[in-house]
Parts: structure tokens; sequence; C-alpha cells
């Protein structure tokens, strides 16, 4: 389990309109002032859910090509504008829409988070200990995962991140199997792990005490960079803290067998705006060789275009 603490950051200032991680800054933009961002009552916001139809049934992104346009069509896209996500429910369909997302923000990932989505791009989690806000998307972690509403582990930028089913699908490396770990270089303590979960989820505690604390957490890491392995819910002890619980991802999921990693490119491009070879290796874990190949092969299909080395989505946004 990734502890709280390890998610509380601070504000940072280094000249006009000084930002938390939401604004341009942290998207890799360069400091913007912010006095431009679109609020809930301003003519840019949907004004229902974070303009979550209206997104999926044809977002196109902006044609604004300067760091302002391209932050106000990522804060369309990732639901950083409009109403706030405020329940179980919507934050499945805010994960199905974007199809990935980070649990707290990072500057150093570009990328939607559902804790922006939940309290809003100016927030700084933890700022005030864990408040309503902090409760929710904490809580939600396990929740969704549990039923089955979206995937949940150390993925995206190698840390706690979200993947619909959608995207999980396109990009899980099995055929769906129990014994899909066999086939992958894992070692052998992921090995131990995954092969402890073929016959049902189990406690975390469960599994540290069968392969050691001292291998234990880089296993589980591993596990879940390979997205063979999902968070599951919580499981309460008599002392101490609640204990995570741990699931094959294909007893989760239909996974196995879906394996695509052009439309998943897309998915990302689309979600994106637009982006670089290296923030698509960062979110998926891939090589820059794979990388590019993938916005290349999307270049030559005629859904999206390069501009030296950033490429920007052109198709219709889909689910």
């Amino acid at each position: 389990m990734v502890s709280v603490v390890q998610h509380q950051s601070t504000r940072t200032s280094r000249g006009p309109g000084s930002v938390w991680r939401g604004g341009a800054e942290h998207r890799g933009l360069g400091l913007v002032d912010r006095s431009w961002q679109p609020t809930s009552g301003s003519g840019a916001s949907c004004g229902k859910f974070a303009c979550f139809p209206d997104l999926v049934d044809g977002f196109q992104g902006e044609a604004d090509p300067t760091a302002e346009g391209l932050w106000r069509a990522r804060a369309r896209r990732w639901g950083m504008t409009g109403r706030r996500v405020g329940s179980l429910g919507r934050a499945a369909i805010f994960i199905d829409t974007v199809g990935f997302a980070l649990l707290f923000p990072a500057a150093s990932i570009p990328a939607p988070s559902l804790w922006e989505a939940v309290a809003g791009d100016a927030a700084e989690p933890f700022a005030s200990g864990m408040g309503p806000a902090e409760q929710k998307v904490w809580a939600w972690k396990d929740q969704l995962p549990r039923h089955s509403q979206a995937w949940y582990g150390r993925f995206v930028g190698n840390r706690g991140s979200f993947l619909s089913p959608t995207m999980l699908a396109l990009l899980y490396p099995g055929d769906g199997d129990v014994a899909d770990h066999a086939s992958l270089p894992l070692s052998q303590p992921a090995h131990e792990i995954a092969s402890a979960l073929i016959g049902g989820p189990l406690p975390s505690d469960a599994l540290r005490a069968g392969v050691g604390r001292r291998h234990y957490q880089r296993a589980v890491i591993e596990l879940q960079k390979s997205l063979l392995v999902t968070t599951a819910g919580v499981q309460e002890n008599r002392t101490g803290w609640p204990s995570a619980v741990l699931d094959l991802t294909c007893r989760r999921f239909n996974v196995g067998g879906q394996r695509d990693h052009r439309l998943a490119t897309e998915r990302f491009l689309q979600t994106m705006v637009e982006a670089t070879p290296k923030e698509l290796c960062r979110c998926f874990g891939w090589t820059a060789a794979q990388a590019r190949k993938q916005l290349d092969a999307l270049v030559a299909a005629g859904v999206a275009e390069r501009t030296a080395d950033r490429y920007r989505a052109t198709s219709p946004t889909t689910r």
C-alpha cells in the first residue's frame, strides 16, 4: 500500500500566478497566469458533470496551439471544470471517459487525476489533513476495483492510478487466465504472489508473510506494472490499519485476447489532447521506440497529426 504521507506535496511559487500542481506548470507547459482559468460559473464550463457526455460523443480538442489553449482543452477533458465528481458512480464514469487517471496529481506526470475531478485544480491534497475530499478518493481506490468499475494499482508514471475496464483490456498482456504470470519474465516473489492469488483474493499481510517483508512491496509493484494484479478492497484488522486485499486482474475484469496498443495509444492521445512520445512512455511504461512507433501509426492512419515532436489527436473521442 502507498502511504497517505507519500502523496502530500507543497505549493510552488515561481512568478505570477502561483500554482499548486494543476495549472500549466505541472503540465509541462511553462508557468502561466491563472487569471484566465475557467471556473464553474464561466462560459467555458459545461455546468453538467464536467462535460463528460459531450466529451465522449465528439471531443476533438482545441484549435488554439498555445499553452493556454492546451491547458483549457485538458481542463475540460480531465473534468477540472464544471460540476465536481461526488459519488462512486460518477467516479467510475469519469475514469471510463478519460481511460486512465492518477489517484492524486503528480507534478512530473501530465495526466488526469481523480483528485482534481473531485476537488478541483486549485485544491492541494492533504493541505489540511485527511479532509472529506481526501477520504472520498482514498476509499474509492479500493471500492472501484472491488466492484470491477476500474482497475487500480501502481501503473501510470509508476504511481497509484486507475485504468478503465476498456483501457485495461487494450493493455493487458496475457490471455485472461489465472496462470498468465507464468509466461511473463517476473521475479520469483512476484510469481509466488500470483500463484497464491489463483485460489482467490488475499489480504496484503498474508501475502507479505508468504514471500517476506523484504520482497513483498517490490513484487506487488512488479505485478501491478504488468497489470496482473489489482487492489480489490480492504480487510479490517483487530488492531492497526486495514489490510489491502489483492486479486488477479483477470478474475475482476474481462481481459485477455483484446490487447491493442494502437487503439490504447489513440485513446491516450484523445485524453491528452496533445502529447509527446516521452509522455506516452511515462504513462504506459513503454520504450521510446514503442511510443513513437504507435504515435506515428496514428498519423499514418489519419487520426493524429504531428508537429515537431508533439502529436495531436484529430479523431473524435470514443469510450
